[in-house]
């Protein structure tokens, strides 16, 4: 059986700005690193989380 779009929307995970703040305040202020973070939410890409701390270090 082939999975409908409903049926594969249920893997997929967005995140949201609170999660993005938290994944920037583990690193920034915490000092962890980068594939600890990424691993903490699902493995998260972590050339996305560079630009992500990247973009919040240039409003700071």
């Amino acid at each position: 059986m082939v999975p409908n779009l409903k049926q594969m929307s249920l893997f997929y995970m967005k995140l949201t700005h609170e999660d993005k703040l938290k994944m920037c305040e583990g690193n920034i202020l915490r000092g962890k690193s980068l594939s600890h973070i990424s691993e903490e939410n699902g493995n998260y890409d972590i050339s996305n989380l560079k630009y992500l701390l990247a973009s919040k270090r240039s409003f700071e």
